[in-house]
């Protein structure tokens, strides 16, 4: 176990607020920190893999996103496609993020059938309205929809 874990439930502990609730906030503080770290990481990989000569680098600007646990800040580099003059973050293409986007699709689902910012109750029932892309089936969980002809994972089944 490490240092920094072992001092937060000493903490907890002392102050009496040893519980689930509690530990899966700091979890989940600790996850989206991670997250950060990863995205930072990505940025610079794209950066170092960019073709030569097509992008110019303009510097550094903050995203917020929120997802199921909270919300995750980065930094990541602006660019200008030269030829174009096209802005543009590399890392937001990678991770098929639009203009503006602050809720990722992760963010804006439901963990199956709960809705976690109402402390567990159940989520309300969707919308009615013509069946349609991006619309669940009574009692499927959140998560990416296969596509026809494919598995559960989004991946052709063995043959």
């Amino acid at each position: 176990m490490r240092d920094e874990d072992r001092a937060l439930i000493k903490e907890l502990m002392r102050t009496g607020s040893l519980t689930i609730p509690n530990l899966v906030k700091a979890a989940a503080k600790e996850f989206l920190c991670r997250i950060a770290e990863i995205l930072a990481v990505a940025d610079e990989i794209l950066m170092e893999d960019r073709e030569p000569g097509r992008y110019e680098r303009l510097g550094y600007e903050g995203r917020q996103l929120e997802t199921l646990l909270g919300t995750v800040e980065f930094r990541r580099r602006r660019y200008r496609e030269r030829g174009t003059g096209r802005p543009l973050y590399l890392v937001d293409e990678v991770l098929g993020l639009e203009s503006g986007q602050r809720v990722s699709d992760e963010g804006a689902g439901r963990c199956h059938g709960v809705d976690p910012g109402a402390g567990g109750t159940p989520a309300p029932a969707p919308l009615p309205g013509p069946a349609g892309r991006g619309q669940r089936q009574p009692g499927r969980p959140p998560g990416p929809l296969p596509r026809p002809g494919r598995g559960a994972q989004g991946l052709r089944p063995p043959a």
